[in-house]
């Protein structure tokens, strides 16, 4: 995250001399902007990472009933992400969310489910869908 902020700043650094130059030539312009662009777009992505990240993070620190709060939220959250990062999230909150189902208060049940459909249907692994919808039908049992 950090380099990314460092290319950032240093592609507007680049933008400011090419400007203050007497005559920047166009592909100097275009460069320049691009490699402004790329340091925003990584920037975005590693921030984007760090979320998930945190928020896997708050939901292995959880016990019992918190867990259950904090899972539809999650669950939401990896179905946006790309298929190897949802993969390797998943191996990490399972075992922790089929723990937690015992104690998930009746009122969070039903959006818990709706979360692992969600889930469940963004997998483009047949085999990981499966496990998402034997646990998604383990709550509703």
């Amino acid at each position: 995250m950090i380099s990314s902020a460092l290319a950032l700043v240093a592609g507007v650094l680049l933008i400011v001399q090419v400007w203050a130059s007497p005559f920047p030539t166009w592909v100097e312009v275009v460069l320049y902007a691009l490699l402004v662009i790329s340091g925003a777009g990584l920037l975005f992505w590693s921030s984007r990472r760090h979320q998930a990240e945190s928020l896997i993070a708050s939901f292995l620190g959880a016990t019992g009933p918190r867990r259950c709060i904090l899972a539809p939220a999650l669950l939401r959250r990896l179905a946006s992400d790309a298929a190897d990062a949802r993969q390797q999230s998943w191996e990490q909150i399972e075992i922790p969310l089929l723990q937690a189902i015992p104690d998930c208060p009746p009122a969070l049940k039903g959006e818990l489910v709706d979360a692992l459909d969600t889930l469940a249907r963004a997998s483009t692994n047949r085999t990981l869908a499966k496990r998402i919808n034997d646990l998604r039908n383990s709550v509703m049992a």
